[in-house]
């Protein structure tokens, strides 16, 4: 799985996942057919929207994310839940 993911101060979250097995367009980047574009849009999940943490006095944090944009699109509006893990890095 390739995935890539951004988060900026003000807590907007941009998430990107792929499956890796996703073949180039034939003929070429912009001319997919649409069976071309449904395989990939199948092996394919990306959202991007305002996140929330809950952090509890035991340690543990909850994220909240809430979909703005999102393939699938049965995503959109939706809010979920996250699991992740939070570390420090320099102090921040």
């Amino acid at each position: 799985m390739r995935s890539l993911g951004t988060a900026s101060l003000d807590t907007i979250t941009t998430t990107f996942l792929q499956q890796p097995d996703v073949p180039n367009y034939m003929p070429g980047p912009l001319k997919g057919t649409p069976e071309q574009y449904q395989q990939a849009g199948s092996k394919i999940q990306t959202y991007h929207g305002p996140c929330y943490l809950d952090e509890k006095e035991d340690g543990t944090v909850t994220r909240f994310h809430h979909m703005i944009v999102s393939l699938p699109a049965n995503w959109i509006n939706e809010t979920q839940v996250k699991w992740c893990q939070m570390w420090e890095e320099e102090g921040r």
